[in-house]
Order: C-alpha cells, then structure tokens, then sequence
C-alpha cells in the first residue's frame, strides 16, 4: 500500500512553478537558438 501524499503547501507549488518556467524558458531559447541557426544558414 502506498502512503497517501501530504497537500503542497502555496511556497512548493511556487517553487515548482518556478522551476518549471526556467525549464521551459531553455527549451524554448534552445529552440529558437536551433531555429535561427538553420534560417541563417539557408539564407
């Protein structure tokens, strides 16, 4: 049997918020970094 979760308290789910907006934000520069690299070269 699995042991139930405790509730996130407002400053966790904050804190996960905040990582995952970090996250996106280098997969998203990344992106666009691969992007542009590829518009260049073909230009």
């Amino acid at each position: 049997m699995s042991a139930a979760r405790p509730a996130q308290t407002d400053e966790q789910r904050r804190r996960n918020l905040r990582t995952a907006l970090v996250l996106a934000s280098i997969v998203a520069a990344f992106f666009f970094g691969i992007m542009l690299k590829y518009w260049a070269l073909n230009a």
